[in-house]
């Protein structure tokens, strides 16, 4: 009893001692609250009082390495270790943030227990192959039965790497984060509902329905169907949550149900592995079916995850896009790709209902190719969000492991980059289409632990400079209700060095730098020089948006600006150092 109560004790200081980090360094990179520089660190006035925070390292992009945080009133000082006690300096605590973060905490206590759990199994089992690190244990275990890009979404932890949100799960209990969620190895059992005719919308890629492609790879599905809905041509199929259908639709749509134009199918769940954002899943056991995104009314980091109506047309429409694209340019197509969503799915309430968007948004989901059924021999596909997850196998991060297979750090980050930015870069520079390739939505090729190329998935932040893509393609239908469009590039950009370089390189090369002591400059010094020979082969209208991310602030998202003033669809910016420039010269405190 006493080493189980010291073992939570410290999973709970754990998990109070990064949400504190990055709730921190956020304040002090977005500029949340006004502060004072000190020789060492930062100020945030309080009164007569002064929260200190004593910084030891700055990185190039701005990120914080932060010995202690004090409350500091004339000679008391007083060590701050928990986040909480930091946001009751400002926020009352009904707040929504102050909510957010405790909830964030809670949850990654759970997940750092999940964690602990699930990686001593594997730990075992790797001793047992005789394995030295996770790329040959997957290796080992890969077969029709078993999921590598599975295994390494389940080993995510933090979730979001600089939002103190990282595990918000507002609305989730324990009880279900450890049935549903990745990093307790969920397995949610879609439930499929039918729908009638009359009350959904359904947008198709080429020609199949999302009840077509389910019937498919699920015959027990359709042989439910057909024997329990009369007309079953007068009902679509769309794949719920069994979350969402427990709290939302029983309670939400009970006219509709009771009246039997919504009706679950008994008896015919569909086996999923719950993947990083948690609502979209992969077929359990299976590297060939396709994966569901669902609508969960759920809150995570700073937005609740349902699917928009707008969502559910744009998936397919950019997936025929994307595709007919990749099929013209050669150039592109041998560095990216992206997961088609061949179809989707959203409910359409009867004229008349109030609150249309929340029945369209709580009744949806997007079918999505699954990366895994086109894999070569050998190939695995990664995540990058992975590569900063301990490894079960060795203790390490997967991006130590990797880059002991490149020989060095630096090898590792310029093949890295050589598989992730030449793609982006490309359709960014000759097409206008800023990607949103963060951590989570950069699924990474591998062989042998070295990164080949990247698959994108996940429309739903990109943004299209409209002028230059009908230069090639004309109009491409999209709806612009969910701000895809723009007319400005440098919104392009902010995407950007946003995704790219904050939320993805940046967090990896300065784990890498933490973690194996070498040189940040060496690690970025490579990402540049990539960068530099994709643009030689781009336009001269393409050079010149690269010249611009070479040069100007490395402008990145004010997250917790953006929550402390409740904007959630138009983003908010701040400006950061370049990591490509003198000015951003790491300031060691």
């Amino acid at each position: 009893m006493h080493n189980e109560t010291n073992r939570t004790t410290y999973i709970q200081n754990q998990a109070d001692r990064i949400i504190l980090h990055l709730l921190m360094q956020a304040m002090i990179r977005e500029k949340a609250y006004p502060y004072d520089l000190l020789p060492n660190g930062a100020a945030f006035p309080i009164g007569k009082a002064a929260l200190e925070v004593e910084i030891t390292h700055t990185y190039r992009l701005g990120q914080l390495d932060i010995a202690r945080v004090q409350y500091v009133e004339g000679e008391d000082v007083q060590e701050i270790t928990d986040p909480l006690q930091v946001l009751g300096l400002f926020l009352p605590t009904d707040d929504p943030f102050y909510i957010e973060v405790k909830n964030s905490v809670r949850n990654l206590a759970l997940a750092l227990t999940a964690s602990e759990e699930r990686n001593q199994e594997v730990e075992q089992e790797a001793e047992a192959l005789g394995v030295s690190d996770v790329f040959s244990y997957v290796l080992q275990k890969k077969s029709k039965m078993f999921s590598p890009l599975t295994f390494f979404e389940q080993l995510v932890i933090q979730g979001h790497t600089i939002h103190p949100c990282a595990r918000t799960r507002i609305g989730l209990s324990e009880k279900e984060a450890r049935l549903y969620a990745p990093e307790w190895g969920g397995t949610p059992a879609v439930i499929p509902v039918a729908v009638h005719k009359q009350l959904f919308r359904e947008t198709l890629m080429e020609g199949k329905t999302v009840k077509e492609i389910l019937f498919a790879e699920y015959p027990e599905v359709e042989k439910a169907f057909l024997s329990e809905i009369n007309h079953p041509d007068d009902y679509a199929l769309i794949p719920v949550h069994p979350w969402q259908w427990k709290h939302t639709i029983v309670k939400d749509y009970q006219a509709d149900i009771e009246a039997g134009r919504i009706k679950r199918v008994k008896g015919a769940d569909i086996a999923t592995a719950a993947l990083i954002s948690f609502r979209s899943l992969a077929p359990l056991n299976n590297q060939w079916k396709h994966h569901i995104k669902t609508a969960v009314n759920i809150q995570m980091t700073s937005a609740v995850r349902t699917v928009s109506a707008a969502s559910t047309y744009n998936g397919p429409m950019l997936s025929r896009f994307f595709k007919d694209l990749l099929e013209s340019d050669e150039a592109l197509r041998s560095h990216l790709s992206t997961m088609k969503e061949p179809a989707a799915i959203h409910y359409q309430p009867s004229t008349g209902v109030e609150d249309v968007h929340f029945f369209q948004k709580n009744l949806a989901a997007i079918v999505r190719e699954n990366p895994e059924h086109a894999l070569g021999d050998e190939e695995v596909a990664i995540p990058g969000a992975s590569l900063l997850a301990p490894s079960p196998v060795s203790g390490k991060t997967i991006a130590e492991e990797a880059s002991e297979r490149a020989g060095s750090p630096r090898s590792f980050i310029r093949r890295y980059a050589e598989a992730l930015l030449p793609g982006v870069l490309h359709l960014l520079g000759e097409y206008g289409i800023a990607m949103e390739a963060h951590l989570q939505n950069a699924v990474v090729v591998f062989k042998g632990g070295h990164p080949l190329r990247t698959i994108l998935r996940d429309h739903g932040g990109i943004r299209v400079l409209e002028k230059r893509l009908a230069e090639h393609f004309g109009d491409v239908p999209i709806d612009a209700s969910t701000n895809l469009l723009t007319d400005d590039t440098e919104e392009l950009l902010d995407i950007f060095t946003h995704s790219v370089l904050h939320n993805h390189l940046g967090e990896i090369i300065v784990q890498l730098a933490r973690k194996t002591g070498c040189a940040e400059d060496g690690l970025w010094a490579e990402v540049e020089k990539v960068i530099k020979e994709t643009a030689v082969r781009l336009s001269e209208e393409a050079r010149e948006d690269i010249q611009r991310i070479l040069h100007r602030p490395a402008r990145m998202k004010a997250l917790v600006q953006m929550r402390l003033k409740n904007e959630v669809t138009e983003n908010r910016y701040v400006d950061m150092p370049n990591p490509f420039t003198k000015e951003s010269e790491v300031r060691g405190r």
